[in-house]
């Protein structure tokens, strides 16, 4: 069978992830907020033990439209699945077996048992439940139709209905009961799994917080419904399934193609890993943020976000503020999967009333070391796609941050941006398409390409997320218009191994990139954030439009040698040194103080520079402005030195200010030259010197003015 990726995520965008008549009638029952906690579960609990009954279907088509009339090797006409019992383990166990039931009980340390077991129909056992229909449009209340229409109850290990009603669900975020207090019994979750739909259609489905129908005279509290022509739907199962444990389609986040359901954090869709991604996800793990989120962590562990202090001995919380010096030093984060270590820090100076930021450290040391069958890439078994390689992965987290109170299952999707090790770039793409050839897929993708001069590591795009344009020129960005870095382009070779969904050289490592700070690409500096669908939702906060520059570097020094594969990573957060040649292009960028009292210096050290440019990708998808030949979704760079601040470029170093930025020194800020250090103003850009800022040259240091730029005051 041909499986495409674009034909996975059209499937994907059909779907209606929560029941919109469903949520609005919650969302009224919950007018009195109190109460309301993540680690309560959106609508299903998230601790505890629930048994789920599922329900293998197959359509009989009245006018011979069968999709897959004679179904295939992994689910024949007529029969259940092959992998039938690999879904869930029927009982609970210290070592679960089947897939859903070993995904909870690792992502959750056992905090969260999983279990189900499947219907059948005692008359044949072996056959699906079997529905009429014209058009194979499938829903649920046929199906439990057709399956109450059986002798009795019967599943494959001998459970009664009350054995699917462990649960009595509460409000929204509220405690659900157990055991049941449910009057007449209800089951808690039923899956629906068809074989031969054509809606939903292949490996595409959806879940809802309202009753499946009436199977044998009782209700369901929620159900989720899924086709599959072949392959155990894993990938859409989780998403859906955890569509009740989070909330609805405002957490779409991790490749699951946000803008298609409401409104995003970023212009660019984001890919990644988590529960809540999907065809588009790299890992198959959970992440840190949904692991918090969850309340999952070890019954040995005091802290949600925690790592070893540097004796290697004891816990110590890691949820990092960089106006507390003491927490500088060094920290062993061992394994994210099997120990749930993390690192997280809040990135410092944005106002009050945009949308918060942090940055997250996660250390995967892959299947290949802990032997987790999730720590892996999705579609790794594919000779084409890389292996993950074993390292820190990292991302930042945009608002969604309170665990309680009424606004929590609120906001927008795209709430995690990854920060893979091969940076961010204004991307170079080939004006003709390419075939993939068979990996994964056959489908036709521009090729991209990294350019040394088009480093963009505060507002540029990266390989781990849907890219967006005005390729068609007509003024505006479109929710057609994006681009999937699939084939990347080096030298005259094409690299086809779709990076989007995870390449070895996202990780960083010991043996390879092991450092992110205020000039390396990725850095360490906060995102623009720009809340987007169709339209841009704001012009300003609360989106942040302004890149604060601080002092955290993250530097990873080595393996454990006593913990097995734990890593050594050493956090500054007053580490203002640029040792890299950089381009930044953002809206405004800030270099500001960390202490109000104090001078603050940012050095440029000899043989590096910074190039101060207008960025070429998108930072919005309205009103775009000519540049040239181009129309450009962005504007010009301002960079400001806020007062008790100095630029110091020492001796070879270099700043450049181009196409139209501008670099403001207010008073009370200073740039120093050493000798040999270079200022070029070209290309229509300008430098205001305010009064009572300072502008030192020490002798041999040069400035260029080109004729079309300025030097003020």
């Amino acid at each position: 069978m041909k499986t495409t990726i674009t034909g996975i995520l059209s499937c994907l965008l059909v779907c209606i992830m929560l029941s919109v008549c469903g949520q609005q009638q919650r969302a009224q029952r919950d007018s009195i907020m109190g109460g309301q906690d993540s680690r309560n579960g959106y609508v299903l609990p998230v601790s505890g033990h629930i048994h789920i009954l599922v329900i293998y279907a197959e359509v009989n088509y009245e006018n011979g439209n069968d999709p897959s009339p004679d179904g295939t090797s992994f689910w024949k006409k007529g029969k259940l699945p092959k992998w039938k019992d690999e879904l869930f383990d029927p009982h609970p166990s210290f070592n679960p077996k089947s897939i859903v039931s070993s995904f909870f009980y690792e992502a959750s340390f056992g905090n969260y048992i999983v279990t189900g077991d499947y219907f059948i129909n005692p008359d044949d056992p072996e056959a699906p439940i079997k529905i009429s229909s014209s058009s194979g449009r499938s829903n649920s209340d046929a199906v439990l139709k057709e399956a109450s229409a059986v002798p009795f109850f019967l599943t494959k290990n001998n459970f009664q209905p009350i054995d699917f009603d462990r649960w009595s669900l509460t409000h929204i975020g509220h405690q659900k009961t157990t055991p049941s207090v449910d009057n007449p019994m209800k089951y808690d979750h039923i899956m629906i799994i068809v074989r031969n739909a054509n809606y939903p259609s292949n490996l595409s489905g959806w879940t809802s917080p309202r009753s499946a129908g009436r199977l044998f005279g009782y209700e369901s509290d929620t159900y989720s419904f899924f086709c599959t022509q072949q392959h155990l739907p894993f990938n859409i199962l989780l998403h859906e399934y955890s569509h009740m444990l989070f909330g609805g389609n405002n957490f779409h986040s991790g490749g699951s193609h946000s803008k298609k359901a409401g409104y995003s954090y970023f212009t660019h869709i984001q890919c990644g890993w988590g529960m809540m991604g999907a065809a588009w996800k790299s890992f198959l793990t959970p992440n840190a943020w949904e692991r918090r989120r969850l309340g999952w962590k070890p019954s040995t562990k005091q802290y949600f976000i925690s790592a070893l202090d540097s004796l290697e001995i004891n816990e110590i919380s890691t949820d990092l503020d960089p106006f507390d010096a003491t927490q500088q030093g060094v920290y062993v984060i061992r394994d994210f999967m099997s120990t749930g270590d993390a690192i997280r820090i809040r990135l410092p100076h944005l106002p009050g009333n945009v949308f918060q930021q942090w940055l997250w450290i996660e250390n995967h040391q892959t299947r290949s070391r802990n032997n987790s069958r999730f720590d892996q890439f999705q579609y790794e078994e594919h000779e084409c796609m890389d292996n993950a390689t074993p390292g820190l992965y990292m991302y930042i987290q945009v608002d969604k941050e309170n665990l309680t109170g009424k606004d929590i299952f609120g906001a927008h999707a795209d709430y995690l941006h990854p920060l893979p090790a091969n940076g961010l770039w204004d991307l170079v793409w080939g004006d003709t398409t390419v075939q993939n050839q068979g990996c994964i897929n056959y489908e036709h993708y521009f090729p991209h390409r990294f350019t040394s001069s088009l480093a963009n590591p505060l507002s540029g795009n990266h390989e781990m997320e849907l890219v967006f344009n005005d390729y068609n020129g007509n003024g505006k960005i479109e929710l057609e218009e994006y681009r999937v870095p699939a084939i990347r382009k080096k030298g005259s070779r094409y690299q086809i191994n779709l990076p989007l969904l995870g390449a070895r050289e996202h990780a960083f490592s010991a043996e390879g990139s092991k450092r992110v700070g205020i000039g390396t690409n990725p850095s360490s500096n906060p995102l623009i954030s720009s809340v987007t669908a169709s339209n841009d939702m704001f012009s300003d906060a609360p989106n942040n439009r302004t890149v604060y520059l601080n002092g955290i570097s993250i530097t990873i020094l080595g393996y454990s040698e006593k913990i097995q594969g734990a890593l050594l990573v050493k956090i500054r957060f007053d580490d203002f040194n640029i040792r890299e040649k950089i381009r930044w292009c953002a809206d405004t960028i800030i270099f500001t103080p960390m202490e109000k009292s104090g001078v603050q210096v940012l050095t440029v050290h000899k043989n590096s520079s910074i190039h101060i440019d207008r960025g070429l990708t998108p930072t919005r998808i309205t009103n775009p402005e000519q540049f040239g030949k181009k129309q450009l979704f962005t504007k010009p760079t301002v960079f400001v030195l806020m007062p008790g601040t100095v630029l110091h470029l020492k001796d070879n170093a270099s700043i450049k200010i181009d196409n139209g930025s501008k670099f403001i020194l207010m008073p009370g800020s200073t740039v120093r030259m050493d000798k040999k250090a270079s200022m070029s103003i070209v290309n229509g850009s300008s430098v205001v010197i305010m009064p009572g800022a300072l502008l030192q040259r020490q002798k041999g240091s040069k400035i260029k003015v080109s004729s079309d730029s300025s030097l003020e005051g």
